[in-house]
């Protein structure tokens, strides 16, 4: 099992370090690796001390008293009940006039720098604008607009004055931001002429008229493919700041949607007590930025991670915003882009680091990128092989961590730290404050065994609720069901007695073949590295009154084909590196698989299509990046149920 060691003198300079060293000094290890282990058991056993501690070290601005960290029970907990705070307030503590706050880069875009004059003073205009229009606290303004510095100044307006931000990404149908806003009765609407992706301009005023008339509300423009601007009285503000409101800690801050291919999408509200706490570790202690560091995490607007991206600006640290196609106009693009902004710290998925070794783009080179110290990949679970391409392409002392959270906490459950080794194929630990187990299905804890994703204690970040779900039934059902008291995440994952952990797909997308359960990122794995095939979907289908059958879809390069002996290869691996029990029923060339917009494959919704459910019973097509590629699995779904 191949690892990368830390690089030592950066292990002990991390933040999480020095917090360590000065919070607990009655830990003994010297060594940063076994340090962290020790702070980490800390955060778990003692929750409230540890948040203390968080909110000590940061020295959170707030209003009242700061009674008992945590009352009430894990379905609706109260955190430092009494305070009033604002996380927007927060950013403002970095701002130094002249200084770059962001970069704002595009597809043919060369990085611009806006300073931290520039955006709050957009921001401060747009503020002006929602006030104008009678937007104030609680009050929700909906907004579809892209990965621009814009949105970013748009996202400090709104929740500078304690009204919560929902948004939609605007490559999102009608039908997508529709079930979305229709849920929260937003007070305004804001959106842009469009956006570009693959080389190519795309309207959204149709879309948008359409939802604001549907949902009888305002809808206020800018031109972000235009030279139009905002209008008049949304413009910038020269010299202006803008207002940041203090709220209590449980006051919601935005309202996020899980991806919605199941029925209506799930309207989560956080806090912005809690999130601010949140943003505050994971930003400094697990992503490590500080005030010399540029952070880039590839990310749509409508996906949590441009939300984590925003909190980097917590740590003073600058970020990057990127509109369009990561791919275009070449597959080097997002990385000539971290090289022009000197980014320190760079995110993506395994789908963008497995397309960039597709390509034969080399990372490093003539120099390039020499401020680059971490690469981080979220979204799916980052495959074996992946991490040796990393290391093949870059310096063993760069730092490569894989992360797992989701919409729900609003950011990351397991995940990485500059102190401890890199194990090719797993995620390097559980993240600090987080009792994330794995549980077997009568509810006791396995180690070094594959089991249920739960965390066994409230954490800040967690929803304070659902929206329109009053009894609080809703997140119940949803989350607190499975295993009564104790949150259900709904992924499949080992706990490594060595502390790592491994994913290994949703739980409820889990192979199950004569007792042997198997996520599907292993069967990925394995069927990816058979020269030829591009894409690899795995369905365990159970049409009523069969024994089910296991059925691999695969999507073959340009000029490849399914042939007899890229299928014995298929097997061949399935069968030695999983189990024989895993070799598919059927393997099927399929033109194309489907995926959400944030570039997930549809692994429940084919599968219950496939075993007779309407497609509009299962997803919602405005939620698909491609929907044109149902009618494959839609016309192979009728063509069995005749047969």
């Amino acid at each position: 099992m191949k690892t990368w060691g830390p690089n030592p003198i950066r292990a002990e300079q991390a933040n999480v370090t020095r917090f360590a060293r000065e919070v607990l000094p009655q830990l003994s290890p010297d060594d940063p690796s076994a340090l962290y282990g020790a702070l980490n058991s800390w955060s778990v056993e003692h929750p409230d001390d540890f948040w203390k501690a968080v909110w000590d070290w940061f020295e959170v601005i707030h209003e009242g008293e700061v009674g008992p960290v945590r009352s009430g029970d894990f379905l609706r907990p109260r955190w430092f009940a009494g305070t009033r705070l604002s996380l927007t307030e927060h950013f403002l503590r970095h701002r130094q006039p002249g200084h770059i706050a962001l970069w704002s880069a595009g597809e043919t875009r060369s990085p611009q720098a806006w300073t931290w004059d520039r955006l709050l003073e957009r921001a401060a205009g747009i503020q002006r604008g929602l006030v104008e229009r009678g937007v104030g606290v609680g009050d929700r303004v909906a907004v579809v607009l892209p990965n621009v510095a814009d949105t970013v100044a748009a996202f400090i307006a709104v929740t500078g004055l304690g009204a919560v931000w929902v948004a939609a990404s605007p490559e999102f149908g009608t039908d997508a931001i529709l079930d979305r806003f229709g849920q929260v009765d937003p007070s305004l609407i804001i959106g842009c002429d469009g956006y570009t992706y693959g080389g190519r301009s795309f309207g959204t005023a149709p879309r948008l008229h359409t939802v604001a008339e549907q949902l009888g509300k305002e809808l206020v423009t800018f031109g972000n493919l235009s030279e139009s601007g905002w209008p008049s009285d949304f413009a910038e503000l020269a010299g202006r700041i803008p207002e940041t409101r203090r709220v209590p800690f449980e006051h919601p801050l935005w309202i996020v949607f899980t991806s919605g291919t199941t029925g209506k999408p799930k309207p989560l509200v956080h806090s912005h007590g809690g999130i601010l706490l949140e943003f505050l570790k994971h930003g400094h202690f697990h992503l490590d930025l500080g005030t010399e560091d540029t952070f880039l995490w590839y990310t749509t607007t409508g996906w949590i991670m441009w939300n984590i991206v925003v909190g980097g600006l917590l740590t003073g640290s600058r970020i990057v915003t990127y509109d369009g196609s990561p791919l275009h106009p070449g597959p080097d693009r997002l990385w000539q882009i971290a090289h022009e902004t000197g980014v320190t710290n760079f995110g993506s998925n395994p789908g963008f680091l497995r397309a960039s070794q597709d390509a034969g783009v080399v990372v490093r080179r003539d120099g390039r990128l020499e401020s680059l110290r971490a690469i981080g990949s979220t979204g799916s679970p980052l495959l074996p092989e992946q991490y040796d391409w990393v290391y093949e392409q870059l310096p063993e002392d760069i730092w490569l961590y894989s992360t797992s959270g989701g919409t729900e906490v609003a950011s990351a459950l397991m995940c990485g730290v500059p102190s401890l080794p890199v194990t090719r194929g797993e995620i390097q630990c559980r993240a600090l404050g987080v009792d994330a187990q794995a549980w077997s299905e009568s509810g006791e804890p396995l180690i070094d065994q594959v089991g249920e994703l739960v965390v066994a204690t409230p954490l800040p970040s967690m929803p304070v609720f659902m929206w329109d779900d009053p009894g609080g039934e809703r997140l119940h059902d949803t989350y607190f069901a499975r295993f009564p008291g104790v949150w259900t995440h709904g992924d499949w994952v080992t706990i490594t007695s060595r502390g790592t952990a491994i994913i290994w797909g949703r739980s409820d997308a889990t192979i199950n073949r004569g007792g042997v359960r198997i996520g599907t990122s292993e069967i990925y794995s394995a069927v990816l590295s058979v020269p030829g095939i591009a894409d690899v979907l795995a369905v365990d289908v159970h049409p009523p009154g069969t024994n089910g059958r296991l059925v691999l879809f695969v999507c073959m390069e340009p000029g490849q084909k399914l042939d007899e002996a890229v299928e014995e290869e298929v097997k061949q691996q399935l069968r030695s590196r999983i189990s024989p029990r895993h070799i598919p029923d059927e393997i099927v060339e399929a033109p194309e698989l489907p995926r959400t917009l944030s570039g997930k494959l549809l692994e429940i919704p084919i599968k219950r299509i496939l075993e007779g459910a309407p497609a509009e019973k299962v997803l919602k097509l405005g939620s698909l990046r491609n929907p044109e590629a149902l009618a494959y699995f839609e016309a192979l779904a009728r063509r069995d149920t005749s047969a």
